[in-house]
Parts: C-alpha cells; sequence; structure tokens
C-alpha cells in the first residue's frame, strides 16, 4: 500500500473533527466528506505508521444517513 493507492473501503465511524474513519489492511484511515455506512473507493493521500488520510474517489455504497431529510415544519 502507498501514496495514491485506490482501495475499497468502508467508513465506520467518525472523527472528533467530522472525517469519515475507515479501517485497511490494519491502518486507521480519516477520510473528508465520508459518512458512517458508506462503502467508496478512497486514494490514499498521505500515510504514517499506523494512520493514513485519503479522499473519495468515487461513492459505491450511500450512507442512509445522507437519505435522512429533515422536515422545514419541525424545525419551526
Amino acid at each position: 500500500m502507498k501514496k495514491n493507492d485506490i482501495v475499497d473501503v468502508e467508513i465506520v465511524d467518525l472523527s472528533h473533527d467530522g472525517a469519515g474513519v475507515a479501517k485497511h489492511e490494519g491502518m486507521v484511515f480519516f477520510v473528508e466528506n465520508a459518512l458512517p455506512g458508506e462503502r467508496l473507493l478512497m486514494r490514499i493521500l498521505k500515510l504514517n505508521k499506523k494512520i493514513g488520510f485519503g479522499k473519495v474517489e468515487e461513492l459505491l455504497v450511500k450512507s442512509i444517513v445522507s437519505e435522512v431529510s429533515i422536515e422545514s415544519e419541525t424545525l419551526t
């Protein structure tokens, strides 16, 4: 696994700053603009010993979280 590789991952959680968290080959990756439950192709941007950073290349399975809408009437 190296920088610019594209891997298939599932987002399992959100970090404290809102990035999606994925695990691949024993490493934890932080992915901007990703939600728990999504499966995606991720481009590896940076690798450290145990963690890495990636970006979404292609969304394969959309999260049900992104499909939930709030009725405007409930906000008033």
